[in-house]
């Protein structure tokens, strides 16, 4: 068969024609979305722009190291956890200034770039939360590590649909908690390292809690004025409560009992859930509303 100059045109049209529609569909499916200063790139008087981190710098301190693949880091170490003043080793995004950051749909996962050093049984702990324009929950993750990551490392953590409702605005925050050693507080030297925390719609590798058994838990109400049920699929050992700053608020130790109800008169605000089993850990957001 003659193929003449225009059948040959028509063909390469038609070909560029699918390939852009191939191209749009990835683009579509693939959207990522760089979290306000989430490469750490922009700096000033020593600290990272548009991320609130510890507030006492003679306890934990955050400075700019060399990141991923070059450009800026964050790492976030403890100094002295000897203090009877308590400051937490945290990263939180400030977004537009309110703890939250815009979004316009549902993300599949958070991603973000990590190393981790541990001194004692600390751990490092992420979450991201987003609600929806009537500030219903729509989406809720965490991400815990308690085993050193020396080497840069890449974490895909799901971002599971909680409601169906669509996200508008969305928090994250990284976090070093200490699991119970030598002290209340994370150890003295240990230290986090963050780069390039962004939100994908590309699912692939997803990974929640490396080297920790994930242990399901619900909470409810949630939000609830203080009294509340905790139920987990494992024996529950131990219960704490921290508020937004990494204060711990309540503890209890139990007897391996799959429930409980707490009964507590804290502030309003938002808290974080740890609930201890032989099995594993499990984190909660849970918001007090009087």
């Amino acid at each position: 068969m003659k193929t003449n100059l225009f059948t040959s045109a028509r063909i390469f049209a038609s070909a560029g024609i699918i390939a852009f529609f191939a191209f749009a569909t990835l683009s579509c499916t693939a959207q990522t979305l760089l979290l306000p200063n989430g490469d750490f790139e922009s700096w000033a008087a020593g600290y990272p722009n548009q991320w609130l981190g510890p507030s006492n710098p003679n306890i934990a301190t955050v400075t700019e190291v060399t990141g991923n693949g070059g450009g800026s880091a964050a790492r976030c170490e403890v100094i002295d956890s000897s203090s009877s003043i308590f400051d937490v080793c945290r990263l939180v995004n400030m977004g537009d200034g309110d703890f939250t950051f815009p979004v316009d749909q549902n993300y599949d996962s958070l991603v973000f770039d990590y190393q981790f050093h541990n001194e004692d049984v600390d751990y490092l702990f992420a979450m991201m939360s987003c609600t929806d324009i009537d500030t219903n929950d729509v989406a809720f993750a965490t991400f815990f590590v308690t085993n050193e990551v020396t080497t840069w490392t890449t974490a895909t953590v799901a971002i599971p649909d909680t409601s169906g409702g669509t996200a508008t605005d969305c928090q994250v925050v990284f976090f070093l908690f200490s699991n119970g050693g030598t002290g209340d507080w994370p150890a003295t030297g240990s230290y986090f390292m963050l780069d390039n925390v962004r939100l994908t719609n590309d699912p692939t590798g997803i990974m929640e809690h490396p080297n920790n058994p994930v242990v399901q838990a619900t909470v409810f109400p949630n939000p609830t004025t203080g009294i509340f049920t905790i139920e987990s699929s494992e024996n529950i050992s131990a219960i704490e409560i921290m508020n937004l700053n990494g204060e711990k608020v309540y503890s209890e130790k139990m007897l391996n009992a799959k429930s409980e109800i707490l009964n507590l008169d804290i502030p309003n605000g938002i808290y974080f859930l740890e609930i201890t089993t032989e099995q594993g850990i499990a984190m909660k957001k849970i918001i007090i509303e009087k």
